[in-house]
Formats: structure tokens, C-alpha cells, sequence
């Protein structure tokens, strides 16, 4: 073998051993590649369904939300209705039933403000929500509901109808007291359900999720 022959064999055994050390190179190269992209595709990933999972809690809370005003409004608006039909009453007979009823529903009032704990969640999420001292209305709910009690174990004691009347007369009295601080608390709740209507319509981070 001359040494043009031997120069010749010498570069084609070397650029093989190039070749070869560069495929072994590309293949950790490429794996390389692959695992820091598998890195950032979790990452990024990750980061979605973590905002997914907040988007999900904040809609979450405004459901809640939603749902304890609607038990409240429902609740007041029926309180509201027993008072009208006990101040509308002409038939003794049944007054007494009507009484009654109010005072289920102020039960299940109280049954339903236990659960207020969805309003103030819902302040982590919402913007400010219309704010109104129901200290009057929470103060005056008990004694209405001890005075009431009061005047329908008086009717159901006398028999006179003079008693009845004037009875009854202090019955009315007290529910025409008590339900202004109710139909104001009720409109406070309705403009507080608005609110909330508006910032779920004007929340983005809920339109690209429910989009």
C-alpha cells in the first residue's frame, strides 16, 4: 500500500469514527432534547390545570354564593308572605295556623343564615360587594319572635273577643314593624345577587374556561 492509499484509508477510518461519535452524540442529543421538552410540556401542563383548578374553585364560589342568597331571599320572601296574609285576615279560624307557619319560617331562617359561610368565601373572588348593617334587623328578629309567641298563647287563653281583637290588633302592630327591615334586607340581597351575576358575565379568566 502506497502512502497516498494508506493517507486515503487512514481519513476514511477516521471520518468513520467521526460519523459514529456524532450519531452517538445526536442520540444523547436527541434524548436530551426530548427529556427537557417533556420537562417544559409538564410544566406548562401543570400551570394549566392549576389554573383550570382555580378558574373551577372560583366558579365554585360564586355557585355557592349564589345559592345561599337564593335560600335567604326565598326564605324572607315567604316570611314577608305570612305577614300578609295574617295582617289580610278576616277568618279567625284560621289565624292561628298562619301564625304558626311564620314561625316555621323564621326556624328555617335561622337554619339558613347558619350556613352564611358562602357569602364571605365568596369575597376572595368577588368585587365589592354592596354592604348594609343588618344589625337593626338581627336585633329586632328575636324579640319579634318572643313577642308573637307571647300573643298566641294570650289568644289561645281568652275566650273574650274583645281580647282577640286587641290581640290580634298587637300582632299586626309588630309585623308592620318588623317587615320594612325585612324588605329592606331583601332588596339588599337581590342587589347582592346582581353583583355577582355582573362580575361572573365580566370575569375573562371564567369566559376562557367556560368558552
Amino acid at each position: 500500500m502506497d502512502g497516498a492509499q494508506l493517507a486515503c484509508s487512514m481519513n476514511m477510518e477516521a471520518l468513520k469514527m467521526i460519523l459514529d461519535w456524532l450519531g452517538q452524540q445526536s442520540a444523547v442529543l436527541v434524548a436530551l432534547i426530548g427529556f427537557v421538552t417533556a420537562i417544559i410540556v409538564a410544566k406548562i401542563t401543570s400551570g394549566l390545570e392549576l389554573k383550570k383548578m382555580l378558574c373551577l374553585k372560583r366558579v365554585d364560589a360564586y355557585e355557592a354564593a349564589r345559592s345561599q342568597l337564593m335560600r335567604m331571599t326565598n326564605t324572607y320572601e315567604v316570611i314577608l308572605a305570612c305577614m300578609a296574609a295574617i295582617n289580610q285576615d278576616k277568618d279567625n279560624a284560621t289565624l292561628g295556623e298562619k301564625i304558626f307557619l311564620l314561625l316555621t319560617w323564621f326556624v328555617q331562617l335561622e337554619r339558613v343564615l347558619q350556613q352564611d359561610g358562602d357569602l364571605a368565601r365568596i369575597a376572595l373572588y368577588a368585587t365589592e360587594l354592596p354592604r348594609q348593617d343588618a344589625r337593626e334587623l338581627m336585633g329586632e328578629e328575636p324579640r319579634f319572635i318572643k313577642v308573637i309567641r307571647d300573643i298566641v298563647e294570650k289568644i289561645q287563653r281568652t275566650s273574650s273577643i274583645e281580647e282577640r281583637e286587641v290581640l290580634e290588633k298587637d300582632l299586626k302592630h309588630e309585623i308592620n314593624r318588623i317587615a320594612p327591615l325585612i324588605q329592606r334586607e331583601l332588596k339588599h340581597l337581590y342587589n347582592m345577587d346582581d353583583k355577582l351575576k355582573k362580575d361572573m358575565q365580566k370575569d375573562k379568566r371564567l369566559k376562557i374556561l367556560l368558552g
